[in-house]
């Protein structure tokens, strides 16, 4: 996969945008597009969606410590293991929960339950104190590993990331099909037609489709066109008629010069005083 020199990307969105205007107006609206949109996923993804990750995970530690902290009361007053097994066991079943811990009140082990993995997250904790009928009988801890909830984060950022980019592309696609039929090809047409005026072709209007601002910038054109093919159809119209004047005047003026001509031939020599002398 070819990479992308991200250090010359500005220099040739600059290069495009003084090319033409319709690099320009190429370059604004991706720009328009695409900043926006990485603005607008990292203040979701990167801010809102952590902050309510974080939060989804803190209440679910809270109320499994809540939950172990009432259901343990009987069963650590009457030091019963296997009730307290089974709603530890209940609890462990949630891939996020690493461990339980129960203790008594002289620090003694009552239940200690680990999950089989060893946490690959970060691992947040909640201790509540187990009371019954107000006397302090033992304390519970719970650990949760927020890799799940990373995940989830990831997971969610990329199938945000897939529709952003779906998006932007169909945006674009439209936005390009926009401007390429109502604006690239009216000026494309535009500058074929000058073209074939500074080559003396005078007689193939402009095949404009476009309305609007290029619509009456063709037209414009096109009456510049028949104005400049009259022009020059009156002054060849003029310069035949300066010919035919010419030509016709020529006729009558070459007469004389020609009988001129002839009487001048006709006309003999002065003999020279040699040849009068002799007999």
């Amino acid at each position: 996969m070819p990479r992308i020199d991200v250090r010359a990307l500005p220099s040739r969105l600059s290069r495009l945008y003084a090319r033409s205007i319709y690099g320009a107006l190429l370059v604004v609206v991706a720009c328009g597009l695409v900043i926006p949109a990485l603005l607008a996923s990292y203040f979701l993804l990167g801010v809102q969606e952590r902050r309510a990750t974080v939060a989804e995970l803190n209440d679910t530690l809270q109320r499994n410590a809540d939950i172990l902290s009432l259901g343990m009361q009987e069963s650590l007053w009457n030091m019963n293991t296997e009730a307290a097994r089974s709603l530890v066991d209940s609890v462990m079943r949630d891939p996020s929960v690493v461990r339980v811990q129960v203790r008594g009140t002289s620090d003694t082990g009552f239940i200690d339950a680990r999950a089989p993995a060893r946490p690959l997250g970060r691992v947040v904790r909640a201790s509540r104190d187990v009371v019954v009928r107000g006397e302090h009988i033992g304390q519970l801890t719970i650990e949760m590993d927020d890799l799940r909830s990373e995940q989830e984060l990831h997971r969610k950022q990329r199938d945000y990331a897939l529709v952003l980019a779906v998006q932007v592309l169909v945006s674009l696609s439209l936005i390009l099909t926009f401007l390429r039929r109502r604006l690239r090809m009216p000026l494309r047409t535009l500058t074929a037609f000058s073209d074939r005026l500074s080559r003396g072709d005078f007689d193939t209007p402009p095949v404009l489709e476009a309305t609007g601002e290029l619509g009456r910038l063709g037209y414009q054109m096109e009456r510049m066109r028949v104005a400049i093919r009259e022009l020059f159809v009156d002054v060849a119209r003029r310069e035949e008629q300066f010919r035919t004047i010419v030509t016709r005047c020529r006729a009558p003026c070459s007469a004389p010069i020609r009988a001129a001509r002839s009487s001048s031939s006709a006309t003999p020599s002065k003999t020279s005083p040699a040849t009068r002398r002799q007999p």
